[in-house]
């Protein structure tokens, strides 16, 4: 998997996913629009656990800083395809913000509502761990609502350590990148 092109940014890649192939890129300052049907297409839940409580909208500035990234410091991997008119749609996006010393990024997984359980959060959090394996990054963490039983799989599944704060609570996962075998 190519994950670097010689600006130290990720290379825009088409991958099969389930019967048809779509593009795993970083986001764009013009995906702005692309955002707001995205989170159009998120269950109240869904939005609940990713942003740890409930929001009720999105508003532009919201949208406008989701799709316009500083590159030195944050992530954003966008999974999209065309749909049948030929407009981009985004199927989900993994985030990433990485402190100033690129020993930690904190990172962010969100897959549209009727896409969930068929491994594109698998194939997007797999590409952000590349991503910042690449960029010499020691640590991806994050926090994950203990209900999120999806996500705490997934994190198990790529070989995450959890630590919980109790019944109830918010589980810390830990995966450490410079224990990870393969390629870089």
């Amino acid at each position: 998997m190519s994950i670097r092109n010689l600006n130290g940014l990720f290379q825009e890649e088409r991958v099969q996913w389930l019967d048809t192939t779509i593009t795993v890129r970083p986001s764009k300052p013009e995906d702005e629009r692309l955002y707001a049907s995205f989170f159009a297409a998120l269950t109240p839940e869904d939005i609940r656990q990713r942003f740890i409580g409930m929001i009720s909208a999105l508003m532009h500035h919201d949208l406008a800083r989701m799709a316009q990234l500083d590159h030195d410091r944050e992530m954003a991997l966008i999974a999209v395809r065309r749909n049948a008119g030929g407009i981009e749609q985004i199927l989900g996006e993994a985030r990433s913000a990485i402190d100033a010393d690129n020993e930690a990024a904190d990172f962010s997984i969100m897959v549209r509502s009727d896409l969930k359980q068929r491994g594109l959060g698998t194939l997007l959090l797999s590409s952000l761990i590349h991503y910042q394996r690449g960029r010499g990054t020691r640590q991806l963490r994050g926090t994950v609502m203990a209900d999120n039983a999806a996500m705490l799989e997934l994190a198990r599944h790529c070989g995450f350590t959890m630590e919980s704060d109790g019944p109830g609570g918010e589980v810390r996962v830990r995966l450490d990148l410079d224990h990870i075998t393969g390629p870089r």
